[in-house]
């Protein structure tokens, strides 16, 4: 096991932590569902987390295209937790609400398309590994082979949550909620931009 899967793996452990104390606070006192929200969204993290590691130490096609597919699931799962916890905290209007029951819609699919897609729902077809050579020595595997069209409908929906985080930022602002503001703003944003530029 390289430094990369260890690195993983000890993430995975603190989104774990972090979901069992929310979870712990939530369960005290049920009426904060953010906590339970902010839970689940840590909890899938964590799932997200080990499956990649799967997915880099995967040498051949019959051991990444599964592990892919778990990545992908974990993935979808950690969006749905992750959009509604921003929904509940920043305030949750009917159109908002609208927006997110779509969103979770789009996504629930995409979670049946990619279990019952061969190579999963963001290739057609993977017709190899490259093997990169990380600097610290530890070899990734990324697939290589044909996208799937229903790719575009993933990436227009990454485009949706992109714009609920946004307007979460721009509802904690008119709520007065300065700090609360830029504290999603900044670390939920780039969080998931990060969390995104992987996945795409």
């Amino acid at each position: 096991m390289g430094p990369l899967a260890i690195a993983q793996y000890m993430v995975a452990a603190t989104f774990f932590s972090v979901a069992l104390m929310h979870f712990l606070v939530w369960y005290r006192n049920t009426y904060y569902r953010v906590h339970l929200l902010f839970a689940l969204t840590a909890l899938t993290a964590g799932a997200n987390s080990i499956a990649e590691a799967g997915v880099y130490s995967a040498t051949t096609l019959d051991t990444f295209i599964p592990a892919f597919k778990w990545y992908v699931t974990f993935s979808a799962l950690w969006l749905i937790a992750f959009i509604w916890f921003v929904g509940v905290w920043t305030g949750i209007s009917a159109i908002r609400r609208r927006w997110l029951i779509t969103l979770s819609a789009v996504f629930c699919a995409a979670l049946v398309i990619n279990f019952l897609a061969p190579c999963g729902i963001l290739f057609t077809e993977i017709t190899q590994l490259r093997q990169v050579q990380l600097s610290w020595g530890d070899q990734i595997a990324l697939p290589e082979g044909l996208s799937s069209p229903w790719r575009y409908g993933t990436d227009i929906a990454m485009i949706g949550v992109l714009v609920l985080v946004v307007d979460g930022w721009r509802n904690l602002r008119q709520q007065g909620k300065q700090r609360s503001a830029w504290l999603l703003g900044g670390s939920l944003l780039l969080f998931f931009l990060f969390f995104l530029s992987m996945l795409i």
